[in-house]
């Protein structure tokens, strides 16, 4: 792991995604990269990255020394440590976001989900885009986690086949925490394969994958939501791992009332892998 961006609003939940960030800083060495975004103008015109243009329609005087101030009451909070980047930028952030990350070798994002970041988690929200469309794997958490190990990750799919993904992020964290991955498959009433045929196809997952130190699972339950939430609260799930098609957006497992309903119901942190 090389990089970690960390976007934050100043609230508690942006000091929790910087916490457990240094945490995987520590285990990797990862340099840290951490960055506000001040809204833009209303009526501003974006350039392509994301930032305000300055065609002189706006008093951006007032955005500006925020956006100084801020830089400075965040650089003095982490003075003393060497890994950390400050960036503050005023404009969309959405778009500054994932501008940063396509500008640079980022390995993971990660979100405190309080806040600007986290409104309407999953529907309309700036985190539900972003994962959708940022390159990297997105790492989202309600409350401080810092002191997490992850020795126990579980990750969710409906192995309908043993495709290669970039799960690259699965194997770091596996190797820097010892983590036992859970491979998890919800049975509900309707489910048509055998339970045979599922072990045997995520098995031929995990092995194109690369997975080691690794359980297949299959968990019967009423809803695929339901599932989960029992699966993880019984075993002291420590980061629930799910994949992410971005061309239609979440996979098929996480649809609609699906990603609702785990989020808000869990207070595991969450990561969502791109798949092609």
């Amino acid at each position: 792991m090389k990089k970690i961006l960390v976007p934050i609003d100043l609230s508690e939940g942006s000091e929790n995604a910087i916490n457990i960030a240094r945490n995987l800083s520590d285990q990797t060495k990862a340099d840290i990269t951490i960055l506000h975004v001040v809204s833009s103008p209303r009526g501003a015109v974006l350039l392509e990255d994301g930032t305000v243009k300055d065609d002189g329609e706006h008093n951006l005087k007032v955005h500006q020394t925020k956006a100084l101030e801020v830089r400075n009451r965040i650089e003095e909070k982490f003075d003393a440590l060497t890994n950390i980047n400050v960036k503050v930028k005023i404009g969309g952030v959405n778009e500054i976001i994932l501008n940063e990350l396509k500008a640079s070798e980022y390995s993971l994002l990660v979100l405190g989900m309080t806040g600007q970041l986290a409104a309407s988690f999953w529907t309309n929200s700036h985190t539900e885009y972003l994962s959708k469309h940022a390159q990297v794997p997105v790492l989202t958490l309600k409350c401080d986690r810092s002191n997490m190990s992850f020795e126990k990750i579980v990750f969710v799919s409906d192995f309908l086949q043993s495709e290669e993904a970039n799960l690259s992020i699965l194997r770091i964290f596996s190797n820097y925490y010892k983590s036992r991955l859970v491979l998890l498959k919800i049975v509900t009433e309707d489910q048509q394969r055998s339970e045979e045929e599922i072990t045997s196809t995520a098995e031929a997952f995990a092995k194109e994958n690369l997975l080691e130190n690794f359980e297949v699972v299959i968990h019967k339950d009423v809803t695929v939501e339901e599932g989960i939430a029992t699966f993880c609260n019984q075993n002291n799930i420590d980061l629930i791992a799910i994949g992410t098609h971005q061309r239609g957006g979440f996979s098929t497992l996480f649809r609609r009332s699906v990603s609702q309903n785990i989020v808000r119901s869990l207070y595991h942190p969450i990561i969502t892998i791109p798949i092609a």
